[in-house]
């Protein structure tokens, strides 16, 4: 190959060709030379410098952008927008940031960029008095189930202060990281603060926290007259006072459609940040009822007719699978890990129900007994 020949040879994958003036005779040595703008805009010894950037964006041209190379300083590279004959949909032409589907219908950026700005209220002092509601969360006295608590709801994380904001709690302050907040931007008119990750520790007394969390006003419950009237599925609690269990059974409720839970005595309260928090939010979204009397509750259940199942391994219980699942109204009664329910509860209930396991094994995890059944029951809705 001759020099001309190998003095043009261009590389696949390198840059567009751009148009040029065709070369005079070439040596050994000689570069070519680009034409256009970029011949105006050259500058130093290693490519286009950085006012020649700036030049190339006030061209307003889609094709182009800057490159930091580690060796060589800023290279200037050209790529196309297009690839294949597609536009990439939900972008800017200019600014190349991705955006929503339907960009141009919606408001401009710098007016929503205006009202998050508005929104949004940063703090950086743990004793500021506007993060109040979640200061302490770990000591007992901030329990909404004890004597002299706040009686706040707090939910922790993205998705259960989505599902807090779409419950009937009143939000009262939302409290994150930057990032967390952000995702939350728009779904609420509750104040939101914006606070460092180490004052947020500091101000709620743990690290673990999931970047955000939420502080909610309590909502009326339901009476159970009101619970028992218009559902066909329940779930019945005796004596669940771990708030882990408590919040694995309301996750597990609203999984299968079930239409309440009912507190027997020694329930913990299903709002207590815990619970919540295990739940991933469902104890918001579940209706619960305390049961007014006990056990004439399941007196009340058979009288409104709901089949009782009351769940234990003991004989002589009968076997799920024997059962129908296509009942108008059951309930399902749990009770406490370990214990399970009382001879009180199991001789008030209309049959006694076991669940089938291997030789050896004797019981199971209360929430996964009665993530078995209610599957069972939600079968036949």
């Amino acid at each position: 190959m001759d020099a001309q020949g190998l003095l043009g040879r261009r590389a696949v994958d390198d840059v567009d060709p751009v148009p040029r003036r065709p070369p005079a005779r070439l040596v050994v040595g000689d570069r070519l030379q680009r034409h256009g703008p970029a011949d105006r805009l050259r500058s130093g010894q290693h490519g286009v410098g950085a006012d020649a950037a700036a030049a190339r964006r006030k061209l307003r041209c889609p094709h182009w952008e800057v490159a930091a190379d580690a060796r060589h300083g800023l290279a200037l590279r050209r790529r196309s927008v297009r690839k294949r004959g597609r536009r990439p949909v939900g972008r800017d032409r200019c600014t190349r940031r991705p955006g929503p589907p339907g960009r141009a219908a919606a408001a401009p950026e710098g007016d929503r960029r205006a009202d998050w700005a508005l929104s949004v209220q940063y703090v950086d002092d743990p004793a500021d008095q506007r993060i109040a509601d979640f200061r302490d969360l770990s000591n007992s006295d901030r329990r909404p189930d004890r004597p002299g608590g706040a009686g706040l709801v707090i939910a922790e994380g993205v998705p259960v202060v989505e599902r807090l904001i779409a419950s009937p709690y009143p939000v009262r302050a939302i409290m994150g990281i930057k990032s967390r907040i952000a995702a939350l931007q728009g779904m609420c008119d509750a104040p939101m603060y914006v606070v460092p990750v180490e004052v947020m520790g500091e101000v709620v007394g743990f690290h673990l926290n999931r970047g955000v969390l939420a502080s909610a006003d309590r909502a009326a419950m339901p009476s159970f007259d009101e619970l028992v009237a218009t559902a066909s599925r329940l779930l019945v609690l005796e004596g669940v006072g771990d708030h882990e269990n408590l919040g694995s059974l309301f996750r597990n409720a609203a999984a299968f459609g079930i239409d309440g839970v009912v507190l027997g005595p020694r329930c913990s309260d299903p709002l207590y940040r815990r619970a919540v928090r295990v739940s991933m939010g469902n104890v918001l979204r579940v209706p619960f009822a305390k049961a007014p009397d006990w056990p004439g509750a399941l007196d009340a259940l058979g009288g409104s007719g709901f089949e009782t199942w009351a769940m234990t391994p003991a004989p002589p219980a009968v076997e799920l699978r024997a059962l129908p699942s296509d009942l108008a109204r059951v309930a399902i009664v749990v009770g406490a890990e370990g214990p399970g329910l009382t001879e009180e509860a199991l001789g008030a209930a209309s049959r006694r129900v076991r669940i089938p396991m291997a030789d050896g094994v004797d019981s199971l995890n209360v929430a996964t007994s009665a993530a078995i059944a209610l599957h069972h029951v939600a079968l036949g809705v």
